[in-house]
């Protein structure tokens, strides 16, 4: 049964009257008993009985038209009810991102995105350290988390999606004392501290820095650990140690060098939400060469 004999049978019910139903429904008499007579053999029963001059109902199109009208209140409130709601809803997505970090590569593609997804959608970013983004995606309080491939441990309640790419880098200040050679190498920095966040913060990227370290041959490094990127910038700025990161880390730092590492030593910037969030889905969706 289609919703539009049900809409003709309405027709001809109040009507009493095939010609007046086919004109009130802007379609030929001819169709509109064929899709009547369609619908009685499909229910297997009359739902009128009609000569030359007269239609009436039976009583099975007595009860068909009645619960088919209520059927039409129902229809007519959803309707209302969707409307009313589209006015008022507005539809809101929260986005955490690391701090102290170059995101100019990857977040605003992911803004531009939303806003063709739903030119009215409201979008809120919340920066904060690796364990601090950790908990509010475990929260809810964001519903998407861009952060690092290393600081992750699999979980399979949460999806994840590669974004881009970085190279691996040490970073360094002009006023490190290696920073005095014209072209100072790693091994240069031996002696120098690495600066990390708390182990506490990321245990993923502390132990891939010290992996790091040891595959570009500082086998004991001298490790000081720091509350949060501004502290570790700070630190580099004055020279005091170096730090493992990504190769754009030092582009907004006139002071700060770089000797960029091998492939091995790159980190993938990934997307993280729990499974069963749509706009999380649509969104990493129009990323080229999603994953």
């Amino acid at each position: 049964m289609k919703f539009l004999q049900m809409e003709y049978f309405l027709a001809v019910a109040k009507e009493l009257n095939f010609t007046a139903a086919a004109k009130s429904l802007y379609i030929s008499q001819p169709a509109l008993s064929k899709q009547i007579a369609l619908l009685e053999e499909e229910l297997g029963t009359k739902l009128f009985l009609r000569n030359s001059r007269k239609v009436a109902l039976t009583a099975a199109g007595k009860q068909f038209q009645k619960d088919l009208t209520e059927i039409y209140h129902q229809l007519e409130h959803a309707k209302a009810n969707v409307t009313r709601i589209g006015k008022t809803e507005k539809l809101h997505f929260s986005i955490g991102c690391f701090d102290g970090a170059d995101i100019q590569d990857f977040l605003p593609d992911a803004f531009s995105y939303l806003k063709k997804l739903d030119p009215n959608i409201q979008i809120s970013l919340y920066r904060g350290n690796f364990l601090e983004n950790r908990n509010a995606l475990e929260r809810d309080d964001i519903d998407l988390l861009f952060t690092l491939d290393l600081e992750l441990a699999p979980d399979s309640s949460y999806q994840m999606q590669k974004i881009i790419r970085r190279k691996g880098a040490l970073i360094y200040s002009d006023l490190s004392p290696a920073a005095e050679k014209t072209c100072p190498t790693v091994m240069d920095f031996a002696q120098e501290p690495a600066l990390v966040l708390k182990h506490q913060l990321s245990p993923g990227i502390t132990q891939s820095t010290i992996l790091n370290l040891q595959k570009l041959g500082i086998t004991n490094p001298k490790l000081q650990e720091l509350e949060n990127f501004a502290t570790l910038f700070a630190n580099l700025e004055l020279g005091h140690g170096f730090a493992i990161l990504t190769e754009g880390a030092s582009d907004h730092y006139p002071h700060l060098n770089k000797i960029v590492l091998g492939e091995e030593f790159g980190t993938w910037v990934v997307a993280v939400w729990k499974k069963g969030n749509p706009i999380a889905e649509l969104l990493m969706d129009c990323y080229p060469g999603n994953l």
